[in-house]
């Protein structure tokens, strides 16, 4: 049931929630050909009843057998939220069955046939129903967690950048010795090692690009964060320095509340 789905997902990690989300895609799938392939047998018996050769339908519904026990199988080892798909399977396995035994019957029972193959493509219908409930709501759990997740990178980020910033202004307005150039070199690789994980966020989630959003901070993250880099590099920290590390810093909170409000 739905409810029991909610349940494993709130007591699973962001990880296994989309694994829960591929595979019930993967058994919605599965139930769809079982679906179509059963309206097909209807159509091959409708025309069997109207006067057409017979043509071993009972040996196509023992496939369909074969193959409704096989998905039921599947189904029922992602457990107790998919008992009842599982069982109700189990059911139209059972209908096909007799539609089998009504086709092999001396003289073949088409209409006897009839009725079972309808009650196997109602009860096909009805899980494929609650598969794709299963499967909108794992994905759209597994998205809110991938949002959590990226959220969370950007806060992360931030306070890195935080901390840059606060090294900053604390050498602005020194004298450059030694020491401190040694020290802005180093809020240098600092500054390039949040870019390239922006540059990985950017990478992993190919979907960011498609929003406009997303794709236009990140260029202007790159942008600053690229001039930052070059002048702790060189050794040079001014007013506007400590202004594009600030501005670093305000985009990566927006980025992330964004992520917070949803798609």
């Amino acid at each position: 049931t739905l409810t029991a789905v909610r349940s494993a997902m709130e007591s699973s990690s962001a990880g296994s929630v989309r694994e829960l989300a591929r595979k019930f895609a993967d058994l919605r799938k599965a139930v769809q050909r079982l679906v179509a392939f059963q309206r097909r047998e209807l159509l091959e018996l409708d025309a069997m009843l109207s006067g057409a050769p017979p043509s071993n339908l009972d040996d196509s519904m023992i496939r369909l057998r074969t193959n409704t026990l096989s998905v039921a199988e599947d189904t029922r080892r992602l457990g107790e939220q998919t008992r009842v798909a599982a069982h109700t399977l189990d059911l139209a396995a059972g209908a096909q069955g007799s539609a089998v035994s009504s086709l092999r019957s001396a003289p073949p029972d088409g209409e006897g046939a009839r009725i079972q193959e309808e009650l196997s493509l109602e009860y096909l219908e009805s899980v494929l129903a609650a598969m794709t409930s299963m499967s909108d709501q794992t994905r759209s759990q597994a998205a809110a967690q991938d949002r959590e997740d990226l959220s969370s990178r950007y806060e992360a980020l931030a306070e890195r950048e935080v901390n840059v910033y606060q090294s900053s202004i604390r050498l602005h307005g020194e004298e450059v010795d030694r020491r401190a150039k040694f020290d802005l070199r180093r809020l240098s690789r600092i500054q390039e090692e949040i870019r390239l994980e922006l540059m990985d966020i950017v990478a992993s989630a190919p979907e960011l690009e498609e929003a406009e959003i997303f794709k236009h901070a990140h260029e202007r993250l790159d942008e600053t964060a690229v001039e930052v880099r070059e002048n702790l590099a060189s050794g040079r920290i001014d007013s506007l320095t400590l202004f594009q590390e600030q501005a670093i810093i305000r985009q990566l909170h927006g980025l992330s509340e964004s992520l917070k409000q949803g798609p």
